[in-house]
């Protein structure tokens, strides 16, 4: 016996919004379980990750994303004139001893490989740095860097102008 009036409520557009709400509920409840695991156990994440890429599943989506990240280079080259270019290579050249080359908005966060998106960070800096978007250490003013910045990653206004 199927009862009618419990179907037409599970067709109603209110019960399909609780449902989704749920839906949307659980995936971010395993998400932040996922994400607190992996700070909490970061040697056993590895490991976990080591065996998954070793697995056939795992080196197809590697080859994925790095065919998709070589696309993205590929773009980001073919917008730079050949005098940006010359500009960025001169910068890489003029890179002081002991200093790694370090981009302001990193290319995974969608920054562009110029010469006003680059900057020099000793090791330490370049290391603790990585990919993140935080408060830019200069040491040698190659350029307005508020002007840049404010064209090109409008979003980082939040940031004091002594930050820049």
């Amino acid at each position: 016996m199927i009862d009618q009036e419990f179907i037409e409520r599970c067709k109603g557009k209110e019960f399909q919004e609780v449902v989704e709400k749920y839906h949307n509920d659980c995936i971010q409840n395993r998400r932040d379980r996922w994400d607190k695991w992996t700070r909490n156990n970061p040697e056993r994440f590895r490991q976990h990750q080591a065996k998954y890429y070793s697995t056939e599943k795992g080196k197809n989506t590697a080859r994925r994303s790095n065919i998709a990240r070589r696309k993205r280079e590929k773009i980001l080259k073919s917008l730079l004139s050949r005098k940006q270019k010359i500009e960025v290579s001169r910068f890489y050249a003029n890179k002081p001893d002991g200093y790694h080359v370090d981009h302001l908005m990193p290319i995974s966060k969608g920054g562009i490989h110029h010469a006003g998106n680059l900057q020099y960070l000793t090791p330490e800096e370049n290391r603790k740095k990585g990919a993140k978007i935080e408060k830019v250490v200069y040491h040698e003013p190659l350029f307005d860097k508020s002007q840049y910045l404010n064209k090109y990653y409008p979003f980082l206004r939040f940031l004091n102008k002594s930050d820049y």
